[in-house]
C-alpha cells in the first residue's frame, strides 16, 4: 500500500545539522529553537538535539549536560560527538535547505502515524463513521499538510486514504498482501511495500520454519518470494516445504528405520508411500513462485540478485534474508561490528525494499544471554547478538517465544510459539504477542 512506504530519511543530513550547531552556539539562539526535535529520525539524535537546547539555555557545555543527565554514553560518547563536528561542514553554506528537507521528512512522517492509525482502527471496534472522522479531524486540524497543500497542489491524501480503506472493507478487513498468518498480520498490517521487518529467536524456536510457511503461505496467493538462505541449506528449506505440504515428517529425509513390529515388506511399502508424497510435493513446489537468492553474503551482490529477480518475475512482493549476522564484517570496516549489521539493515531497508516496492523480512539470532533467563522470554530488541540501533531502521521487531523447545514434556507448551512485537514504529509494542499453532514435525505454522 502506497501509504504505507516508511518515509525517506538522511541521517548524514541530521549529523550535519547537528555537528553545525555544536560548532555554532550562536546560530541556534538564532535558528535551532525554532525547530522541533520530531525533525530528526533517530532517536540518539532527537536526545543529542534536546541536550544542545537544555545546555545552551543554562550555559553549560553540552558534553557536561549529556553527562549529567546519564545519556553521554547512549549518544555515543565523546566520539560521536567529534564525528558530529567534523560533519558540520556540510551544510555550513546551506544550512535553511538542510532544515526545510528534514521538516519536509517530519511532515511525511506524520502522516504515515495516521494512516497507520487508521489501520489500527480498522482492526479495532471503530465505525467506519468513526474512521472517517478521525482523517477529516486530522487534516483540518494538521497545520503543516495545509501547508503542503496549500504551496504544492499535491493530491487529496484524505480521499486515498478512504479509498484504501474501502479497498480493504471489500477484502474482508484482510490486508492487501497477507502472510496468511492473522497473527503476524495483526502485528505488521500485512506485509507491505517498503518496509522492513526483522524477527528474531534463538537457533531452533522456529524462524526458519516461520519463513517457509510465509513463503509458502504467498506463493498460494499468487505471489513471489525470495530467499536468501545462509543459515539453513536450500535443500533443507525444500524439504521442510514439501513435508508442510504433505505432513511429512522432517525427521525421514535422513533417517528412515524399520518400525517395531513392522515386516520388512511393510517397511518398504511405508517408504514407497513417502516416496510418493515427495514427488507430488516436489510437482507442487516446482510450481511455486519461490526463488532461492544463490549468491554469497554480500550486500552487494544480494541487492543485484534482488533488482534481476525482481525484472524477471514482477509478481515477487517479499525478500526473505535468513541470517543477519551471517554478512561477513569487512577487515576495514571503521565501527564496531554491531553498526556493521545496522547499516546493512539500513541498506536493506533503502535499497531493496524502498526502491524495489517489496517487504524485505530478516532473521537474526538472539544473544546467548536469553538462555539465562528463567523463562527464555525475549523482552527487548536489545537481546539481538551484536547488533546496535536496529529499532530506529525496522518497522517491526518480532522475537519468538516457543517453551515447548526447551521443556518438551510440558503439556501446556505442547504446539504453540508466540509472536512478540519487541519493537514497532508505529503502535505499541508489548512483552506479549498473538499465538500461533505449530507442528516442527512437518514445519506447519496455522492459526
Amino acid at each position: 500500500m502506497e501509504l504505507m512506504k516508511t518515509p525517506r530519511h538522511d541521517m548524514k543530513l541530521e549529523q550535519a545539522i547537528l555537528g553545525h550547531y555544536l560548532n555554532n552556539p550562536n546560530e541556534f539562539v538564532e535558528s535551532g529553537y525554532a525547530l522541533g526535535k520530531n525533525i530528526f529520525y533517530r532517536n540518539a539524535h532527537t536526545a543529542i538535539f534536546e541536550s544542545i537546547e537544555n545546555a545552551y539555555s543554562n550555559n553549560v557545555s553540552v558534553t557536561s549536560y549529556l553527562t549529567e543527565n546519564d545519556v553521554f554514553d547512549d549518544i555515543g560518547g565523546n566520539l560521536y560527538l567529534m564525528e558530529l563536528r567534523n560533519m558540520g561542514s556540510l551544510c555550513d553554506a546551506a544550512l535553511t535547505d538542510a532544515i526545510d528537507t528534514l521538516t519536509e521528512y517530519a511532515d511525511i512522517r506524520s502522516l504515515v502515524n495516521m494512516t497507520s492509525e487508521v489501520l489500527d482502527r480498522c482492526y479495532s471496534t471503530d465505525t467506519l463513521e468513526e474512521i472517517q472522522n478521525y482523517i477529516t479531524d486530522f487534516l483540518d486540524n494538521s497545520k503543516s499538510f495545509q501547508k503542503r497543500k496549500q504551496s504544492d497542489s499535491i493530491n487529496d491524501i484524505g480521499a486515498e486514504v478512504e479509498n484504501e480503506f474501502f479497498a480493504m472493507i471489500g477484502r474482508g478487513g484482510k490486508p492487501k498482501i497477507s502472510s496468511g498468518l492473522d497473527g503476524f498480520d495483526k502485528i505488521t498490517h500485512g506485509l507491505n511495500e517498503s518496509k522492513l521487518y526483522i524477527v528474531t529467536a534463538r537457533p531452533k524456536i522456529g524462524k526458519t520454519a516461520l519463513m517457509t510457511n510465509i513463503a509458502y503461505n504467498l506463493a498460494k496467493s499468487g505471489y513471489g518470494t525470495a530467499i536468501f538462505n545462509y543459515e539453513t541449506p536450500s535443500n533443507e528449506i525444500t524439504q521442510n516445504l514439501i513435508s508442510r505440504i504433505e505432513d511429512i515428517n522432517t525427521s525421514v529425509y535422513g533417517y528412515a528405520p524399520k518400525l517395531e513390529d513392522e515386516t520388512d515388506e511393510e517397511h518398504i511399502s511405508r517408504l514407497n508411500t513417502i516416496l510418493s508424497k515427495i514427488r507430488h510435493g516436489r510437482k507442487v513446489i516446482d510450481k511455486l513462485p519461490i526463488y532461492f537468492g544463490d549468491v554469497e553474503s554480500n550486500f552487494e551482490l544480494v541487492k543485484q540478485k534482488c533488482y534481476d529477480l525482481k525484472q524477471e518475475h514482477p509478481e515477487l512482493k517479499l525478500i526473505y534474508i535468513d541470517g543477519l549476522q551471517s554478512f561477513s564484517v569487512p577487515k576495514n570496516y571503521r565501527d564496531n561490528k554491531s553498526y556493521f549489521f545496522y547499516d546493512i539493515a539500513n541498506m536493506a531497508k533503502q535499497k531493496i525494499a524502498e526502491d524495489l516496492g517489496v517487504t524485505v523480512i530478516i532473521n537474526a539470532q538472539m544473544t546467548r544471554d536469553l538462555e539465562k533467563v528463567p523463562d527464555k522470554r525475549p523482552t527487548s530488541s536489545s537481546q539481538i547478538s551484536d547488533c546496535k540501533g536496529l529499532e530506529e531502521v525496522a518497522d517491526t521487531i518480532i522475537g519468538l517465544y516457543r517453551p515447548e523447545h526447551y521443556w518438551p514434556d510440558i503439556p501446556e507448551y505442547e504446539g504453540w510459539m508466540e509472536l512478540i512485537p519487541l519493537e514497532k514504529r508505529v503502535g505499541k509494542k508489548s512483552k506479549f504477542g498473538p499465538r500461533v499453532n505449530v507442528d516442527m514435525t512437518i514445519c506447519k505454522i496455522e492459526d
